[in-house]
């Protein structure tokens, strides 16, 4: 919820934990709104026309739209109202973003051999530089990984005191 913005906020949307974003900034955007909802006829009710009546009544509006938004998939509800210029965006789970189309197509996940899973997806850099271009070349490190470098480069452990160490069952 924004002081300065209403509506402004995550709404229920048709299916299981599912969510639609809302952000309208200017009477434009809310005009277009109501005429996405095509009722009730909000754009034409008194206690809605400002800004400053909307934030008064953001208790009221916020109800109204969680009903309409409730009758709507998340991403349906998105494009509609994208479609006519009002910022809104479905709230996407793990599964929505690995499966959409423009991570996708920008390789924003990474397929990496993994030790104990075979594989393994981590997400890519989010910049795309031509001259440093980042590359994500390994998957994170398994636990006890980098144990004898650590003890035996940094801090200077002798073979001997790794081996009590590993037989004791301190490291892994």
């Amino acid at each position: 919820m924004d002081a300065h913005l209403a509506p402004h906020g995550v709404y229920p949307a048709a299916g299981q934990d599912c969510w639609l974003a809302i952000a309208v900034h200017t009477d434009a955007q809310w005009q277009a709104l109501c005429e996405v909802m095509q009722g009730p006829d909000l754009g034409d009710d008194s206690r809605l026309a400002t800004l400053a009546a909307r934030l008064t009544h953001r208790e009221t509006l916020d109800t109204i739209l969680a009903v309409w938004t409730q009758a709507h998939r998340a991403q349906e509800a998105e494009a509609m109202l994208q479609a006519r210029g009002v910022p809104a965006s479905a709230v996407h789970n793990s599964q929505d973003l690995y499966d959409d189309p423009q991570l996708t197509h920008r390789g924003h996940f990474v397929a990496l051999p993994d030790p104990l899973h075979g594989t393994t997806t981590v997400e890519g850099s989010r910049f795309r530089l031509s001259r440093t271009p980042a590359r994500v070349e390994r998957a994170g490190p398994t636990l006890g990984r980098d144990n004898q470098y650590v003890l035996e480069t940094i801090l200077g452990y002798s073979p001997e005191r790794i081996a009590a160490l590993t037989t004791g069952g301190i490291l892994r």
